[in-house]
């Protein structure tokens, strides 16, 4: 459990919500924004605890939308990210930090190559199902030497997406169902 320590010396803002400004120093020589960012990494921490998280990168609106409905009715609680282009992957993850990364091969900017190569880097436990219209025997192969945990056609997703999730993550049970109790 995070404790906030009491302010010790601060430059007060007038203000008639709060004292507390982007200078106050916490007794422990923490700043204001340092402790908020503390925060954000214990609750992001929690929530990753109790829901899964699930990025999509399609450049597809209407694919991210059907992705969604699929893995929501599958995986109650789910809580999903999206990144359009390829170039938006990254950031997403760094923001999110997802369980499973949905990462299509024809994307804008970046292609899922290319990003499932940085993604390995950065992040070398996360699984990543590639997707994609082009067939298995085009791809298959080639996404799962580049580090993919599997690869999935996007003709056959309804099928095969979520056995595949349930593949990689292990047994769901230990997932939250409902993120309202958390």
């Amino acid at each position: 459990m995070i404790e906030v320590p009491s302010p010790v010396q601060e430059k007060p803002y007038k203000s008639a919500r709060t004292n507390l400004t982007e200078n106050t120093v916490f007794a422990d020589g923490y700043s204001l924004p340092k402790l908020i960012l503390l925060l954000q990494v214990a609750v992001m921490a929690w929530l990753a605890d109790k829901t899964m998280i699930i990025l999509i990168a399609d450049d597809h609106a209407n694919v991210r939308r059907g992705l969604r409905e699929l893995l929501s009715d599958s995986f109650p609680g789910v809580v999903f990210s999206e990144a359009s282009n390829g170039n938006d992957v990254i950031p997403q993850l760094l923001g999110s930090q997802p369980d499973v990364l949905l990462l299509d091969i024809n994307m804008p900017g970046r292609n899922g190559f290319e990003v499932l190569k940085d993604t390995k880097v950065l992040y070398p436990e996360l699984p990543v199902i590639m997707v994609s219209v082009q067939s298995e025997s085009q791809y298959a192969l080639r996404c799962l030497r580049a580090g993919a945990a599997e690869y999935v056609n996007k003709n056959s997703v309804s099928d095969e997406l979520v056995p595949a999730i349930e593949k990689i993550l292990g047994s769901v049970a230990n997932l939250s169902p409902d993120p309202v109790g958390i």
